[in-house]
């Protein structure tokens, strides 16, 4: 048998293919919508008001998740990109809006 040579490759980027950013004026329109899809202003366990998107109908309900938060990563592409590079080592992303 043949000795095999293990070759260490350096490791690629981290590429998110499905990053979503929503632009001002259609985060307006989710504000403005009662139903799904929409963006719901609550407020959190210390009385802070905080926004989440509501992807499904019955969101928030019992034993379903809130949808994520909107900060300034929702709707700002730089703050979008940054924020995900910075926490998760994604090392390029492709934005849709």
């Amino acid at each position: 048998m043949s000795e095999l040579s293990i070759r260490r490759v350096p490791p690629s980027p981290i590429v998110d293919v499905h990053t979503h950013v929503y632009l001002p004026r259609y985060a307006a329109e989710l504000r403005a919508r009662s139903l799904a899809p929409r963006i719901l202003t609550r407020r959190d366990a210390d009385g802070k008001s905080e926004e989440r998107l509501l992807i499904l109908d019955g969101e928030p309900g019992s034993g379903r998740p809130v949808g994520p938060q909107v900060g300034s990563q929702f709707d700002a592409s730089s703050a979008k990109i940054g924020s995900s590079l910075d926490s998760t080592g994604t090392g390029k992303k492709s934005l849709s809006s």
